[in-house]
């Protein structure tokens, strides 16, 4: 569930987009994506982060992956969970 105690995080599809010059993309964790990042957000959000970034904080500590969106998305379960409709793993 959430700090505060409120709804537990819910699972949600991401999009992804290119960061360009022409587009570019501000991101949760590295403030703006360089040109020819990868960038994902949970679908429907203009929450970004790029693709590399969050693989290594899901690798090096997936603790603090689900704060990044104050835990309002259950993202290791929906993105990176083998069973889940929604998963990146089925892309890679």
């Amino acid at each position: 569930s959430t700090a505060d105690g409120d709804k537990p995080p819910e699972k949600v599809d991401w999009d992804c987009a290119m960061c360009t010059e022409e587009d570019p993309k501000s991101c949760l964790y590295s403030f703006d994506a360089e040109p020819n990042t990868k960038v994902v957000a949970p679908l429907g959000t203009d929450q970004w982060i790029s693709l590399s970034a969050l693989n290594r904080l899901r690798r090096t500590d997936p603790t603090k992956v689900e704060p990044m969106w104050h835990s309002r998305y259950s993202i290791l379960k929906s993105w990176f969970a083998d069973e889940s409709e929604f998963s990146m793993l089925q892309h890679v």
